[in-house]
């Protein structure tokens, strides 16, 4: 197992589905939401389907693509290995895709808010203070679900071998410390212990807000934590979430 070349090529897939999840939200958000007169909730509720099938298709992909990576490891050791998705983890696609979305209404809601707010300059006129960067503000939410996805599709196919008579799928006859042998082929990714963690990353230059967001430079959370701090935090804020395996701590 060639572990640097296995390690590029995950990252190199999950980059090329959390950026596609990017581009269509960025889109969406230009030609639907940016400059319209209406009410963001008013735009939620015409929309938001839409955004749950581009977040949920992002999910899917993600976990399928953790969930296969796993199951060749497995399918190596044993080949009478049948692969399925279980309820479980058709509920945390679920789940990811909610949060998400709701989430990518509560960051169009503040851009949107921005278009509608000015600033009075002499002699009366008025000018459209600066907006948030779009970019910015959507790159989080790609990188969480893609890669919430991806590490719960590694976590339940472990599960699901360590404990497979509890979940009601018999048992796949794996000799015992074979797994562990397997997996410590990719030890440099760690898949047995993915976290599904995000470090809040600013751009580390000198013109990083002081206050605001350097002081959460490189802090890393708990993917599922509801303290996250969600980019952008102020307006031009360029910080971005990013995905943590195990081992990228620093």
């Amino acid at each position: 197992m060639n572990i640097k070349k296995t390690s590029k090529e995950i990252s190199k897939e999950l980059d090329r589905i959390e950026n596609a999840l990017k581009r269509k939200l960025d889109k969406f958000y230009n030609s639907n939401i940016k400059g319209s007169q209406f009410a963001i909730e008013t735009l939620k509720q015409k929309y938001a389907n839409t955004v749950k099938n581009l977040i949920r298709q992002t999910v899917q992909d993600s976990y399928l693509y953790g969930s296969s990576l796993v199951t060749k490891q497995i399918s190596d050791i044993n080949s009478d290995f049948v692969p399925f998705i279980s309820v479980t983890d058709v509920q945390h696609i679920q789940q990811v895709t909610e949060k998400v979305s709701n989430q990518f209404w509560k960051t169009a809601g503040r851009l949107h808010r921005r278009e509608q707010e000015f600033i009075i300059q002499p002699f009366g006129d008025l000018e459209l203070k600066p907006q948030f960067d779009t970019a910015a503000a959507i790159i989080g939410l790609s990188a969480f679900a893609t890669f919430s996805a991806f590490n719960n599709a590694i976590i339940s196919k472990i599960q699901i071998i360590n404990n497979p008579i509890a979940l009601g799928i018999g048992t796949t006859n794996i000799p015992e410390g074979a797994l562990s042998l397997q997996f410590e082929d990719l030890q440099d990714i760690d898949l047995t212990n993915l976290q599904g963690r995000v470090m809040f990353l600013t751009q580390e230059d000198s013109i990083v807000d002081p206050e605001i967001c350097a002081p959460l430079n490189r802090t890393v959370y708990d993917a599922d934590d509801f303290d996250i701090p969600e980019p952008p935090l102020h307006n031009h804020c360029r910080c971005r979430l990013i995905p943590l395996l195990e081992g990228q701590e620093s």
